[in-house]
């Protein structure tokens, strides 16, 4: 991981935030903003989706869940979730170069703060897990349950 954040400090461009940031945009302009899954599951969820609700005990996810089912909307809420994958991938871009380049800019690229370049990483791997089980969950594959 080191060796990981050495080279996205030194690789950390002004040219490559602008790219990664301009791609990040349109895409969440598309899913936020326009007809895009997440916008119909959302529709289909009384404006409110499964990971949005408090899950212990899981009652307000499950309702959410069965308005999606009831507005036919589980289908565009289970594609959101594949689709989820690329928005986390540009936040794990623009992130780490912002952090990168700040690091520079302060001249702190040798200190202890680089380690929050292990962040935007971990963000990646907590969304896989996040979506998965959500998904999986409005695919009835598995069942919330109260612990």
């Amino acid at each position: 991981m080191n060796r990981w954040i050495t080279k996205r400090i030194a690789t950390a461009s002004w040219r490559g935030f602008f790219v990664w940031f301009v791609l990040w945009f349109g895409y969440n302009w598309w899913a936020f903003n326009m007809a895009s899954p997440w916008t119909r599951a959302l529709q289909g969820g009384g404006g409110k989706l499964p990971e949005t609700q408090p899950g212990f005990p899981p009652i307000e996810p499950q309702r959410s869940l069965d308005a999606l089912a009831a507005a036919n909307a589980t289908g565009d809420y289970i594609l959101w979730q594949a689709l989820d994958f690329p928005y986390a991938i540009g936040n794990l871009f623009v992130i780490s170069i912002a952090i990168a380049l700040a690091l520079k800019a302060t001249r702190l690229e040798k200190s202890l703060l680089r380690f929050l370049l292990v962040l935007p990483p971990l963000y990646v791997v907590s969304e896989i897990v996040e979506n998965s089980l959500v998904a999986a969950f409005a695919a009835r594959i598995i069942a919330p349950g109260e612990a």
